[in-house]
Protein backbone atom coordinates (compact mmCIF):
# COMPACT_ATOMS: atom_id res chain seq x y z
CA UNK A 1 0.00 0.00 0.00
CA UNK A 2 1.74 3.75 -0.99
CA UNK A 3 1.23 6.04 1.47
CA UNK A 4 -1.27 8.45 -0.84
CA UNK A 5 -3.18 5.14 -0.19
CA UNK A 6 -3.05 5.54 3.48
CA UNK A 7 -5.78 6.87 5.40
CA UNK A 8 -3.40 8.42 8.28
CA UNK A 9 0.59 8.94 7.36
CA UNK A 10 3.12 7.53 8.72
CA UNK A 11 6.02 8.37 10.83
CA UNK A 12 9.60 6.36 11.35
CA UNK A 13 9.39 5.78 15.40
CA UNK A 14 11.77 4.15 17.96
CA UNK A 15 9.03 3.98 20.91
CA UNK A 16 9.04 1.64 23.74
CA UNK A 17 5.66 0.13 23.86
CA UNK A 18 4.52 -2.62 26.14
CA UNK A 19 2.15 -5.64 23.93
CA UNK A 20 -0.58 -7.79 25.57
CA UNK A 21 -1.76 -10.75 23.70
CA UNK A 22 -5.59 -10.63 24.77
CA UNK A 23 -6.48 -13.49 22.99
CA UNK A 24 -3.59 -16.03 23.62
CA UNK A 25 -3.60 -15.72 27.28
CA UNK A 26 -2.61 -12.03 27.72
CA UNK A 27 1.04 -12.75 26.62
CA UNK A 28 3.29 -9.39 26.99
CA UNK A 29 5.98 -8.48 25.72
CA UNK A 30 8.26 -5.15 25.17
CA UNK A 31 9.41 -3.99 22.05
CA UNK A 32 10.14 -1.38 20.26
CA UNK A 33 7.78 0.61 17.26
CA UNK A 34 9.56 0.84 13.84
CA UNK A 35 6.51 3.34 12.64
CA UNK A 36 3.81 5.34 13.95
CA UNK A 37 0.35 6.84 12.65
CA UNK A 38 -3.10 7.83 14.33
CA UNK A 39 -4.42 4.70 12.66
CA UNK A 40 -1.92 2.32 13.69
CA UNK A 41 1.69 0.97 14.40
CA UNK A 42 4.40 -1.38 13.60
CA UNK A 43 6.60 -3.03 15.89
CA UNK A 44 9.55 -5.86 15.93
CA UNK A 45 8.35 -8.62 18.46
CA UNK A 46 10.01 -11.59 19.49
CA UNK A 47 6.78 -13.49 20.03
CA UNK A 48 4.47 -14.78 16.94
CA UNK A 49 0.84 -12.59 16.70
CA UNK A 50 -1.55 -14.04 14.36
CA UNK A 51 -3.09 -11.84 12.27
CA UNK A 52 -6.74 -10.62 13.73
CA UNK A 53 -5.26 -11.14 17.77
CA UNK A 54 -6.73 -8.85 19.69
CA UNK A 55 -3.96 -6.22 21.64
CA UNK A 56 -3.88 -4.21 24.29
CA UNK A 57 -0.83 -2.01 23.85
CA UNK A 58 0.88 0.90 25.79
CA UNK A 59 3.27 3.07 24.08
CA UNK A 60 5.56 5.53 25.78
CA UNK A 61 4.92 8.90 24.08
CA UNK A 62 6.19 12.43 25.16
CA UNK A 63 7.21 11.50 28.42
CA UNK A 64 3.41 9.67 29.03
CA UNK A 65 2.00 6.75 28.32
CA UNK A 66 -0.62 5.98 25.87
CA UNK A 67 -3.36 2.99 26.18
CA UNK A 68 -4.78 1.31 22.55
CA UNK A 69 -6.79 -1.35 21.88
CA UNK A 70 -5.19 -2.42 18.47
CA UNK A 71 -5.86 -5.83 16.04
CA UNK A 72 -2.94 -7.28 13.94
CA UNK A 73 -3.18 -6.79 10.33
CA UNK A 74 -0.24 -8.26 9.48
CA UNK A 75 2.51 -10.11 10.42
CA UNK A 76 6.18 -10.49 8.67
CA UNK A 77 9.48 -12.50 9.19
CA UNK A 78 12.02 -10.54 9.32
CA UNK A 79 15.89 -12.01 8.25
CA UNK A 80 16.71 -12.04 11.84
CA UNK A 81 13.79 -14.32 13.05
CA UNK A 82 12.00 -11.83 15.09
CA UNK A 83 8.74 -10.59 13.25
CA UNK A 84 7.24 -7.18 12.05
CA UNK A 85 3.87 -6.57 13.02
CA UNK A 86 1.37 -3.89 12.11
CA UNK A 87 -1.44 -3.10 13.86
CA UNK A 88 -4.73 -0.71 13.86
CA UNK A 89 -5.82 1.23 16.82
CA UNK A 90 -9.84 -0.09 17.54
CA UNK A 91 -10.13 2.10 20.61
CA UNK A 92 -7.93 5.27 21.16
CA UNK A 93 -8.70 8.33 22.90
CA UNK A 94 -8.32 11.83 22.42
CA UNK A 95 -5.57 12.80 24.74
CA UNK A 96 -3.33 9.32 23.13
CA UNK A 97 -4.51 10.58 19.60
CA UNK A 98 -3.10 14.30 20.15
CA UNK A 99 0.19 13.21 22.13
CA UNK A 100 0.86 10.68 18.50
CA UNK A 101 -0.45 13.90 16.19
CA UNK A 102 2.27 16.06 18.66
CA UNK A 103 4.86 13.37 17.37
CA UNK A 104 4.09 15.01 13.55
CA UNK A 105 4.20 18.23 14.23
CA UNK A 106 7.81 18.02 15.65
CA UNK A 107 9.13 16.24 12.26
Amino acid sequence: MSEEERRFPRLASNLSVLVRNIEYGGVEELAHTKSIALGGCSFVSDEEIIKGARLEILIAVEHEVIRAQARAVYERQLEDGRREVGVEFTDLDGSAMRHINNLFERV
